[in-house]
């Protein structure tokens, strides 16, 4: 019987599955979200706008008070309020 992998060599081939499909998806929303902006789709500002992103692109909403930035536009403004620390 085979041993079980450990926590990070799990995460890793979890990380390497997923990512390139999340990626295939979020790079098109984030461009369309770019030239059509829908107010609270993304925080407010250069700073809380990319601050929003790179919690999108590390996976934190659902870890750490951001709601996905490309989600509907109110749950959009949650993720502005964090970002601001309103």
């Amino acid at each position: 019987m085979r041993r079980a992998p450990g926590f990070a060599p799990f995460m890793a081939r979890r990380a390497w599955r997923i990512y390139p499909a999340f990626l295939a998806v979020f790079a098109p929303m984030l461009a369309l979200t770019l030239l059509a902006p829908i107010p609270g789709r993304l925080p407010d500002g250069v700073a809380g706008g990319a601050l929003g992103i790179l919690a999108n692109l590390l996976f934190l909403p659902g870890l750490l008070p951001f709601t996905p930035a490309l989600s509907r536009g109110e749950r959009g403004k949650a993720t502005a309020a964090a970002c601001r620390g309103s």
